[in-house]
């Protein structure tokens, strides 16, 4: 697949790329099988936007600028997140797929699949304190191309991407 939005992934896949080789922590693909089966669970089986693609087929297994869980699948992702929403009475009636999960309990990242080839990352709460009545998740970046090379620049310059 050729890359156009994530080349700064594409360019750094390892977390550490100054260690050894057993603590480098590189991203990790899925297959494009792997993809179109998630298209067809979580898109109705139309494809998803190119620079989810480019994610999921650059890292879809593994990522160090996201968390995919504590199952560390992104198919199991979409399931416990889609579960959550039910107990707590949340519904997006939009396509959607969830990137990032942290406090599992408590929030996540999701894009719209519907929002063009680049689209807005958004964060959401269960159970929100300070979002206005009746609001439960934001528009975090500008789209997931920024977010992701934001990530990235953040570790290569030392930090944690949490």
């Amino acid at each position: 697949m050729e890359i156009k939005y994530l080349k700064l992934l594409q360019d750094n896949p390892y977390e550490y790329p100054a260690a050894d080789e057993n603590n480098r922590y590189p991203i990790v693909s899925l297959s494009i099988t792997e993809i179109n089966d998630l298209e067809t669970s979580f898109n109705n089986g139309l494809a998803f936007p190119l620079a989810v693609r480019e994610l999921l087929y650059l890292a879809g297994k593994r990522c160090y600028a996201l968390e995919y869980g504590y199952q560390g699948s992104i198919q199991k992702m979409q399931q416990d997140v889609r579960k959550f929403m039910q107990e707590w009475n949340r519904e997006l009636t939009r396509p959607f797929l969830v990137i990032d999960v942290y406090n599992i309990l408590d929030q996540f990242l999701f894009v719209f699949l519907e929002e063009g080839d680049d689209p807005v990352v958004y964060r959401a709460e269960y159970d929100p304190n300070h979002l206005p009545e009746g609001q439960w998740y934001e528009a975090m970046q500008p789209n997931l191309s920024t977010f992701i090379n934001k990530k990235v620049q953040y570790v290569k310059a030392g930090g944690s991407a949490f």
